[in-house]
């Protein structure tokens, strides 16, 4: 993803998790991680940077942006 992207929206498109995003299209690629945690599913972090929940079928995933590696 493009360096200081913004995230605007997290949906399902075609039976997946799509996460769109403002970019500076001359900006650096940087890697940024997101978390995807079902509802119900334990995990071992407090999760920070709720972006939003998608529903695919019976299933509701949450996701979550843990941010860009430095």
């Amino acid at each position: 993803m493009k360096q200081g992207a913004q995230i605007l929206n997290v949906h399902e498109q075609g039976g997946d998790i799509t996460i769109w995003a403002m970019v500076d299209p001359d900006a650096e690629i940087a890697k940024r991680d997101f978390a995807v945690w079902g509802t119900g599913h334990l995990h071992s972090k407090d999760p920070e940077g709720f972006v939003g929940s998608v529903l695919i079928g019976p299933f509701v995933w949450h996701v979550f942006d843990l941010g860009e590696d430095t």
